[in-house]
């Protein structure tokens, strides 16, 4: 049985997700050949399983503000080539990306093919 706060917490992230995904896309990236879109009830799946998971969060620093999912990474699609050093330190992990709609997700997503 999980503790009392571990329920809120799950359920925080929950309605933050949920609140994102009405208008959000997730992409999975993972090498060149495991792109692929992340449904909603995946990605909470793998944020409870997986320890080897970065969530990249490219949307704007004013809408991260406005809520975002606990423990993301937030750097804008416009400056994700600009941090590769940083990134470097999750190469090793799956990430997944996602913006408001899904089209700065994949510009971001893009850059990190080519890198």
């Amino acid at each position: 049985m999980k503790p009392a706060r571990s329920k809120h917490v799950s359920w925080m992230i929950i309605v933050v997700l949920g609140a994102l995904i009405v208008t959000a896309a997730f992409t999975f990236y993972k090498g060149r050949s495991g792109e692929r879109d992340v449904s909603q009830s995946q990605l909470l799946e793998w944020m409870e399983q997986e320890s080897n998971l970065c969530i990249l969060d490219v949307r704007t620093a004013g809408e991260y503000a406005s809520g975002h999912i606990p423990g993301v990474i937030n750097i804008s699609h416009e400056e994700v080539s600009a941090h590769l050093d940083e990134l470097t330190a999750h190469k090793g992990k799956n990430i997944v990306v996602y913006c408001q709609r899904g089209g700065r997700a994949r510009m971001a997503q893009d850059t990190l093919v080519k890198a």
